[in-house]
């Protein structure tokens, strides 16, 4: 199941990465689309990132709920619906207040501030941190338990939790810069792109994470390239008493 919601979560950061395209072609030429245009991938966009949150808290109750050998699929299964359904809120109503546009020139995602979008926005931000509380106390607990409770941990749970950990602790690094960076980094437009590349390179962070510490699909990435690996050499022996006299 921790598969699973990781392919969810993935799916939202393919579709941040594939509308961060946009980004680009419009920093890099100063081009100026149309406002629906950039209305939809600015709302997609947001959308999808609020959502990060949510799914990040499910992997984390996941994570606790294998310690305790509990068969709750359904009830994770409901809750990615709910997810998608978060999303989609938050993209419907991001379009019906024309929430956004894209400033070229900065780099950076601008909103058309409003007094409904100012509590919108706190509120969404109070969800994302929410979460990550949540799921910070998931991850205490589950150390807790490996570590008082001396349990053994297979091989493959131990790589499950450590890319949870570090999915989770990519997300509040992300949105600590993101929200607070302007406190304590240097007012600059280098600051601003960082912080724009920086919110990319955490939507990129699955993958990297996969091939790392997953040994079976790094054995078939590899293998699309033509890199077999380490092959074993079989020798046959014949036992002498079975050899014709």
């Amino acid at each position: 199941m921790a598969y699973i919601i990781m392919l969810n979560l993935g799916i939202f950061e393919c579709l941040e990465l594939t509308l961060t395209i946009f980004d680009g072609v419009a920093a890099l030429f100063q081009l100026k689309s149309g406002d629906f245009l950039e209305l939809v991938i600015g709302g997609m966009n947001s959308a999808a990132w609020d959502t990060h949150g949510p799914i990040i808290l499910i992997l984390s109750l996941n994570r606790l709920n294998a310690f305790f050998s509990l068969s709750r699929k359904r009830y994770f299964s409901a809750s990615l619906v709910l997810g998608w359904i978060y999303f989609l809120i938050k993209f419907a109503i991001n379009i019906s207040i024309n929430c956004c546009f894209f400033d070229a020139k900065k780099f950076l995602w601008d909103y058309n501030l409003t007094p409904f979008l100012n509590v919108f926005q706190k509120v969404s931000f109070g969800i994302i941190v929410a979460c990550l509380i949540g799921s910070l106390l998931a991850y205490m607990f589950i150390f807790w338990i490996m570590v008082s409770a001396r349990r053994a941990v297979s091989s493959m749970e131990l790589r499950l939790i450590i890319q949870s950990t570090i999915i989770f602790l990519s997300m509040v690094t992300t949105v600590t810069i993101y929200n607070y960076g302007d406190k304590f980094l240097p007012d600059s437009s280098y600051t601003v792109i960082g912080i724009g590349i920086m919110n990319i390179l955490n939507g990129g962070l699955n993958p990297l994470l996969y091939l790392t510490l997953n040994p079976t699909i790094r054995k078939h990435f590899w293998k699309k390239f033509g890199f077999q690996g380490r092959r074993s050499t079989v020798i046959a022996v014949t036992p002498l008493s079975s050899r014709a006299t």
